[in-house]
């Protein structure tokens, strides 16, 4: 019987070293280690222990199973099972040497040690290697409220909602920060954060209510109807687009090289002239007032149309123009931003084609 209760108690340390290392672990994985559960989880190993032996004294058999077993041992040709009757002393014989159970201890010591490295390196398992060992520590309730104020001012200078609601915002945040507790961070925290996601709400809410009034024909008319709901969508356009549409004058460089490229000689749209000017007399079918000068001199060779300075050339005035402006050519004035005249070369070859068009224009009655 000590043969079985030493081996419960070998067995019981054995599960008691497994389920520690095992606790042991999750522990870790899952809570932040402290010293206080430390010897709750090495307390198990005993307890399991005690537990191994006294499952093993209750699975121990009967006294006549004890003599059978002994009997079949030792080859006594059933004494043993007999001794106990009545009459037995007169031939009984001396007891024989009982025979010892087998109890495999070597194996199970074995066992042992294996559980023993298990509760040891779940000790000793560095904390990187689980992914919530070491939880991130959460914001202080100061930290959460200054960020609350800075976008509160952020909100009141970019205009992005009323100014009522601004001012409601202020004080549900100064009514959090007077009622928090010192004992109780987490109740102020859980409020500030919900009146963090109620400011997100509110500036998605008004770039979703602008979405849908630009998208919205019969709402775009009734606000061009209305002189003071036209002035409020202006202001919420203003409001939406503060400090996402910088306008050009705080880039003044990239303006200016962009009109300098603009004026480049072949950029753009054809020309044709000032913004301002009639355009009606740039009608191609009215020629009335068109003139052909016919001084063109033979190019050198080596020269292009350019720069032999070709002098045939069309020309036509505005009719429109009066006093100074009529007197103003494209040469004087810059050129392509002229629009008081038009003035074009013709090239050698383009010559005989041009003065047959107004010969021919002359001939129609």
């Amino acid at each position: 019987m000590r043969a079985l209760a030493v081996e419960g108690l070998l067995i019981g340390g054995l599960c008691g070293c497994f389920v520690s290392a095992a606790t042991v672990l999750a522990l870790r994985a899952l809570l932040h280690p402290a010293p206080a559960w430390t010897p709750v989880a090495l307390a198990l190993i005993p307890l399991a222990s005690l537990t191994g032996a006294l499952l093993a004294l209750r699975r121990t058999p009967s006294r006549g199973a004890c003599a059978a077993l002994t009997e079949d041992a030792t080859h006594a040709g059933g004494l043993l099972l007999v001794e106990g009757l009545p009459g037995a002393d007169a031939w009984k014989r001396p007891a024989p040497v009982a025979a010892e159970v087998p109890v495999k201890i070597r194996r199970h010591l074995l066992k042992s040690v294996f559980a023993l490295v298990a509760l040891v390196v779940a000790f000793i398992v560095p904390a990187s290697w689980f992914a919530s060992a070491a939880p991130s520590v959460p914001r202080a309730f100061p930290d959460i409220t200054a960020d609350i104020r800075n976008e509160i001012e952020d909100i009141r200078e970019e205009e992005s909602l009323e100014p009522e609601t601004i001012e409601e915002l202020a004080e549900e945040l100064k009514r959090i920060e007077a009622a928090a507790d010192p004992s109780d961070p987490g109740t102020a925290i859980d409020a500030a954060e919900r009146l963090r996601e109620r400011v997100a709400a509110l500036l998605e809410l008004n770039s979703e209510t602008l979405k849908r009034v630009v998208q919205d024909s019969d709402a775009l008319a009734r606000i061009a109807n209305d002189p003071e709901a036209a002035e409020e969508f202006q202001k919420m356009l203003d409001e939406s687009c503060a400090g996402s549409c910088p306008n050009g004058e705080e880039r003044p460089g990239e303006e200016g090289e962009c009109e300098e490229q603009g004026e480049v000689p072949g950029a753009g749209a054809p020309d044709r002239g000032r913004g301002d000017a009639e355009m009606s007399w740039t009608d191609p079918s009215e020629l009335g007032e068109s003139k052909y000068d016919d001084s063109a001199k033979e190019l050198k060779p080596g020269k292009n149309a350019e720069e032999g300075k070709l002098g045939e050339s069309i020309s036509q005035e505005d009719p429109t123009a009066k006093g100074e402006a009529a007197k103003r050519s494209a040469a004087a004035i810059g050129g392509r931003s002229a629009g008081t005249s038009i003035k074009r070369t013709v090239a050698p070859r383009h010559r005989g084609t041009v003065k047959r068009f107004f010969e021919t224009e002359r001939k129609q009655p």
